[in-house]
């Protein structure tokens, strides 16, 4: 029987052996099956950790949407990792758009529950979720109380007066906590708020004060710009999200020490002879003194927003409690390199807190104050700010401590 002529073995072991671009296609399609094994394991592994959406920049860009009734509400079912300069945090808001858990509408029995106003500093702007004072308050005061926590950062007292007669009410609160920033009341005379349009009460001929600029004109939200691989890593990739470090707060305490300290005068530290430091610190006091001399002028609007939350609270039967915090303001509370004005007799509290007070005692509502407790840290060297004036975990667990030392005597008995 004859057959070809015979080959050698070195030759058809050649070729039968792969050539290199198909080793390559093998190599590549096994290391792709194994990133995707990877991904799938990483998503598994995160679960409900696992966040999705724009996570770069401001939360507005994320967590905010268009709202004809007060310009923006928070996005409901967001999860992401919102991103800034010097510190980052995980957000997830609920379905109903708060940044809170679940809470369903009607009240479970034996639930005491506190129905939160107020803008980014309650929202919890700069920490993780279950950081902020809001969840930190639910936590110490026990399974008995809820907080429904319905900041919005950038909001106004205007819009946290709408916030409470469309949104808070049906909740079915036993008490209202409003957190008042400086800021709400530059928000509450403007018709825009971040380069965002809002409504504002203007007095009307008869002296009445009524809503202007509603319904809010629609606008856009979301800046539309191109992400950097990694922040398109953050927004699709589980596995990048396990295997890179989701906590930088050592990194933003260390930022937040030179982001608030003054610059450095002329003379290598030394003040100027003019006292140009003094001067500009005295300039903002007196800024502050006549912002906040509107919580007690019975023309301003604030003084009347004021008067309005109340007066719902009267109508839903339950107690208004306020309180203040520095915010881009009164910096000494919050850190320790920054310098304060001099101390009357060793008291720490703000020009805000003081008309805060005295806006309570007129219009009936109770009022505490945060600004020893804060002030007791940042001389002891701590830090409270997550580098931009908003509160870090620390300052948020002072508030909280505060609020509940004035809250739970308000609870009923167990």
């Amino acid at each position: 029987m004859s057959g070809g002529p015979a080959q050698p073995a070195g030759e058809a072991a050649r070729r039968a052996r792969p050539g290199l671009g198909a080793r390559l296609s093998v190599a590549l399609a096994s290391g792709l099956f194994l990133l995707a094994a990877l991904e799938i394991g990483a998503r598994l592994y995160l679960g409900d950790r696992m966040l999705t959406g724009l996570p770069v920049g401001a939360p507005k860009e994320a967590c905010a949407q268009y709202d004809p009734d007060l310009g923006w509400a928070n996005k409901p079912n967001v999860r992401t990792r919102v991103e800034a300069p010097r510190f980052e945090y995980s957000v997830a808001i609920n379905s109903r758009g708060l940044r809170d858990r679940e809470h369903p509408y009607e009240k479970p029995d034996g639930v005491f529950r506190i129905a939160l106003l107020g803008d980014s500093i309650a929202w919890g702007w700069g920490v993780d979720d279950g950081l902020s004072f809001a969840d930190l308050v639910e936590e110490r005061l026990g399974p008995e109380v809820e907080v429904i926590n319905l900041g919005v950062p950038g909001y106004g007292t205007d819009q946290q007066l709408w916030v409470l007669e469309h949104e808070a009410r049906r909740y079915d609160p036993d008490l209202v906590l409003l957190c008042f920033l400086l800021n709400d009341i530059e928000g509450n005379g403007n018709l825009q708020s971040s380069d965002m349009p809002k409504p504002r009460y203007e007095r009307g001929p008869d002296g009445a004060w009524r809503l202007a600029n509603h319904p809010v004109p629609r606008t856009d939200l979301a800046a539309t710009r191109e992400l950097s691989f990694q922040q398109w890593l953050w927004t699709h990739s589980g596995l990048y999200q396990a295997l890179r470090p989701a906590d930088s707060q050592r990194e933003l305490v260390a930022g937040a020490e030179g982001a608030l300290s003054p610059p450095s005068p002329a003379g290598g530290g030394r003040r100027s002879a003019d006292g140009t430091r003094a001067n500009a610190l005295a300039a903002e006091q007196a800024q502050i003194a006549a912002l906040c001399a509107e919580l007690t002028d019975d023309e301003a609007v604030t003084r009347w927003l004021l008067g309005r939350i109340r007066a719902s609270c009267d109508e839903l039967g339950v107690p208004l409690v306020a309180f203040s915090v520095a915010h881009h303001h009164d910096r000494h509370l919050y850190s320790p390199n920054f310098p304060h004005a001099p101390l009357s007799g060793g008291d720490p509290t703000t020009e805000l807190t003081r008309r805060l007070a005295e806006a309570g005692r007129e219009l009936g509502f109770r009022t505490f104050s945060v600004d020893r407790a804060m002030f007791a840290e940042t001389e002891a060297g701590v830090t409270l700010t997550c580098g931009d004036g908003h509160l870090n975990e620390r300052g948020n667990e002072v508030v909280a401590e505060r609020i509940v030392e004035e809250l739970r005597p308000l609870l009923p008995p167990r």
